[in-house]
């Protein structure tokens, strides 16, 4: 199974991607430190992001290609690391592929996207992490997630160099992961698929991309026969997500003009996909994002393991100003975490 965040299979499998062809490829610099300072109280993740320990973070700014300035800092205590992660966003994309009912018909809700583009099937934001796990991605530490990029003469096709060379992959999506509050986990491996062996464009270019742990998948589209599929028990309510176990069949008696639905069913991350915890806000034009995972997990192969707090760690990170856009912006790196 393909994986990533977007629309069916599909948009989850393109959200997977942490570079563009379109980037400019950075030449090899050296890693930008992080510093996780050793705290004695975990910070509360409501996406708030004024507990205290975090004065007593080290804050690092993050000026992404493309895009806005990030701030990033991290603690951690003896069992978990916590990042905080603020940028200014010009919308909050959280209404993915939400449907409207006018004119005697269902449409999808029309938003503006990045740069005050013409709006767009609405959309969601997301922000992702990848790192090298055990070091095993050959140039990764000295180019970070430029060393997996996109190119043509590969058919755009991101994958690691080799068997063994694995990258671990974070993706908090406003619309899917958030409400859940959580990272949706995943990693990159090294398969490659040829036109011969998988003549469907989008299987082929993203086959190296995999979800951890197994079970069904959380997200689901609305969507029978163009219109939605599901409502919420007791009908349209405005809201923006609707829940597993929370979804009936629709009934067209109930619906009124102006009437909303979520265009997709979230359910809970399967086992292995739920190790990392999250909540976002968005306030001012600005986004809040407080992460935290345990600092070891049981999974030894794909999940990245601090386990060594004396050595670095070493990772790449993309921000997205709306899923489906392509042009997410890149921070530039690599970033070299380290534990004081």
């Amino acid at each position: 199974m393909r994986v990533g965040i977007f629309a069916g299979v599909l948009v989850t499998t393109v959200g997977m991607m942490l570079l563009s062809t379109n980037l400019f490829i950075l030449a090899q610099q050296a890693p930008i430190p992080v510093e996780s300072i050793k705290v004695n109280v975990a910070p509360k993740i409501d996406g708030d992001g004024s507990d205290e320990v975090w004065q007593k973070a080290k804050e690092v700014k993050i000026q992404t290609k493309d895009g806005p300035e990030a701030k990033l800092k991290s603690v951690y205590t003896d069992k978990e690391i916590f990042f905080l992660i603020t940028w200014p966003d010009q919308t909050e994309s959280i209404n993915m592929d939400m449907w409207v009912f006018k004119d005697g018909a269902w449409s999808i809700k029309q938003e503006p996207r990045y740069g005050g583009s013409q709006s767009w099937d609405a959309d969601q934001d997301r922000l992702a992490f990848q790192w090298n796990i055990k070091d095993s991605v050959t140039g990764f530490n000295e180019k970070g997630c430029v060393a997996l990029c996109h190119v043509e003469e590969r058919e755009d096709r991101m994958h690691t160099n080799g068997p063994g060379q694995y990258t671990d992959i974070w993706q908090w999506k406003a619309a899917h992961s958030n409400p859940l509050g959580k990272v949706d986990n995943g990693h990159l491996d090294n398969t490659v698929v040829s036109k011969k062996d998988q003549p469907d464009e989008e299987k082929r270019l993203y086959a190296a991309h995999k979800w951890d742990g197994t079970g069904d998948e959380p997200f689901v589209r609305n969507i029978e026969n163009n219109v939605p599929k599901w409502m919420p028990k007791g009908g349209p309510n405005k809201e923006p997500f609707l829940m597993k176990g929370n979804e009936v069949p629709l009934d067209p008696s109930v619906v009124k003009p102006g009437d909303t639905l979520p265009g997709w069913v979230i359910g809970p991350l399967p086992k292995g996909r739920d190790v990392i915890n999250a909540k976002g806000v968005y306030r001012e034009g600005t986004w809040t994002l407080e992460i935290g995972r345990a600092l070891v997990t049981e999974n030894k192969d794909f999940d990245i393991q601090f386990e060594d707090l004396k050595k670095p760690y070493y990772f790449g990170m993309g921000i997205w100003e709306n899923d489906r856009l392509f042009a997410h912006m890149r921070a530039d790196g690599p970033y070299m975490l380290t534990f004081k």
